[in-house]
């Protein structure tokens, strides 16, 4: 076995000198696949299952001796984050498959080098993003089948994600319409200020919208927004009234 997804696996064995053919026996099968070369891939399979195979060599007419059975579990599918990471944000959470034999949740850098290791408890991934992740890098997150490090683990199909910087718009404040509003993430807050007094503090809505009213906005008012990330504030938007 050379390769594998969580619904493929690709095999391949030693070629036999004056082997016209091979016959591939999957599982418990005793009719076998007939293949001309000394690989094949499998597919249509189901993520964490094992499933064995073994090959014999045809010269022709005589089946040669069978290879010991190889037993291959394929990886677990790609899990799913429960939103987009922000910076700032404590845990990264996410969600993967409820299995008493996958409790890690393996966190690697763009290059493939492993960084740190989060849990999994029923299913539900934690991962401590505090300091841990950065704000404009990537990184490869994969759900372990049995104990990190032990060498027999099984690691998942590859989650590829980002630590992205907190966005914020604003749109125009004008003189007539005294609104602040604009766009971030879901979920998140955005304090407003006027010439550098805090206004208030409003919910960012499931669409990545937010609102408030203010009760008066004159010609060169300086209008700020800021997203509130816990206890701290981080990205903000500047607009001057112009009319």
């Amino acid at each position: 076995m050379i390769d594998s997804t969580d619904t493929t696996l690709t095999y391949a064995w030693d070629a036999v000198e004056n082997a016209t053919a091979y016959r591939f026996y999957l599982g418990e099968e005793t009719t076998p696949i007939v293949v001309a070369t000394n690989q094949m891939t499998m597919q249509a399979f189901h993520p964490m299952t094992n499933y064995s195979a073994r090959v014999a060599a045809v010269d022709g007419r005589l089946e040669g001796e069978k290879s010991k059975i190889i037993t291959h579990m394929t990886p677990i599918a790609i899990p799913t984050l429960k939103a987009p990471h922000i910076d700032g944000i404590t845990y990264l959470l996410g969600e993967t498959v409820n299995d008493p034999n996958v409790t890690a949740f393996a966190v690697f850098k763009e290059d493939g080098t492993w960084y740190k290791n989060g849990t999994i408890t029923n299913g539900d991934i934690k991962f401590y993003a505090t300091a841990n992740l950065v704000a404009g890098q990537k990184y490869i997150g994969r759900v372990v089948y049995g104990k990190s490090g032990s060498g027999t683990e099984v690691l998942g199909m590859p989650l590829e994600f980002e630590c992205i910087k907190a966005r914020i718009t604003l749109n125009p404040v004008t003189t007539a319409r005294r609104v602040v509003a604009g766009t971030s993430e879901a979920g998140l807050q955005v304090r407003t200020w006027q010439n550098g007094v805090t206004k208030t503090t409003v919910p960012v809505d499931t669409t990545g919208q937010y609102r408030s009213s203010l009760s008066s906005v004159a010609v060169g008012d300086v209008i700020k927004a800021e997203v509130k990330i816990g206890s701290t504030y981080a990205t903000a938007a500047e607009w001057t009234v112009r009319e």
